[in-house]
């Protein structure tokens, strides 16, 4: 896990951890389960928010999260998307 330092005092300085969030293509593929192709078709149909950061996709933390519960809303889908859940994303603490 990444971490940046912050200040506590003038001369000590703790470790905190960052989260990620933001994930490029490759990595919401992987999250997701599908590949790096379907993620450009959702965010170019409007399904998978996205932002561009230079020359690079990039899918926000909270983009996967609606988009994950909008699957799991739908009854087709929820056993999919329940087990997705249970993996923790890239960047996070596992419990």
């Amino acid at each position: 896990m990444a971490h940046i330092l912050t200040p506590t005092e003038p001369t000590t300085h703790q470790l905190v951890p960052l989260q990620r969030q933001l994930f490029t293509v490759f990595e919401a593929a992987t999250i997701l389960g599908v590949h790096q192709n379907s993620v450009r078709k959702m965010v170019s149909a409007g399904r998978l928010g996205s932002v561009r950061v230079a020359n690079r996709r990039l899918i926000p933390r909270e983009a996967l999260r609606r988009f994950l519960m909008d699957a799991w809303l739908n009854e087709d889908t929820r056993p999919y998307v329940e087990e997705l859940l249970a993996k923790p994303l890239p960047g996070q603490a596992h419990s």
